[in-house]
């Protein structure tokens, strides 16, 4: 049996206090869409505690055109 807890949510750029910055492999950023140049990619974050595992699951939900600021 499993215990898996939605823990919140978070994007590419989240790196606030106490975060920790998640790399994403280029094959799986290209599978998904993931352009930091042009897009946010948003997650939402779940821990999995299963057979004294302990796993930590990011599930891509949405993509978001990132603003520009003008000066």
């Amino acid at each position: 049996m499993s215990d898996i807890k939605f823990r919140g949510q978070t994007n590419s750029f989240s790196i606030g206090n106490n975060s920790v910055v998640l790399t994403v492999p280029k094959e799986v950023a290209e599978e998904f869409g993931i352009d930091t140049a042009t897009k946010k990619s948003f997650f939402d974050i779940y821990t999995d505690y299963r057979k004294d595992k302990k796993k930590i699951v990011f599930e891509f939900t949405r993509h978001a055109d990132k603003k520009r600021v003008e000066e």
